[in-house]
């Protein structure tokens, strides 16, 4: 998985999706068949796909299209595989600050560093801990500047 600095383009296997990417096309693409849809709303929709990736790391993203349009938002984790297969009883916070690390370094390895909060054409990008479930997510946000 990669992001580009200059589109934003989420790289996803052999599919890439990026602020121009429309909910209809993301469904009839390689990876957005198998998409589980896990939330819908009058004016958007989430979908989650799984694949995997690299150093023996799995990558989840819910990805958060406009009803009928583009997509947004895209919540990125990068999963050990035995963390994922763990499932709920395999969590704990430190399996989260060690993501944590892994997503910031991750981030530094393509944009440099500190801070994560960076601007782009596109929107911007960004490793946090969500307080709600003390999860580690990666977040990019398509927005015009």
């Amino acid at each position: 998985m990669t992001i580009d600095p200059n589109t934003g383009e989420l790289v996803l296997g052999a599919e890439s999706l990026g602020p121009t990417s429309q909910e209809r096309d993301f469904l009839q693409s390689a990876i957005g068949v198998s998409a589980k849809q896990v939330m819908k709303m009058p004016t958007a929709i989430w979908y989650e796909i799984w694949l995997p990736a690299d150093a023996g790391r799995e990558v989840g993203a819910v990805l958060k299209f406009a009803r009928d349009g583009a997509l947004q938002t895209a919540r990125i984790k990068f999963v050990r595989s035995e963390d994922r297969a763990a499932g709920a009883s395999g969590w704990s916070r430190d399996v989260e600050d060690e993501m944590k690390s892994f997503h910031d370094a991750w981030l530094r390895e393509r944009f440099g560093n500190p801070p994560y909060e960076l601007p782009f054409p596109w929107g911007r990008v960004w490793s946090v801990i969500d307080q709600h479930g003390y999860s580690a997510i990666i977040i990019v946000v398509y927005e015009k500047r």
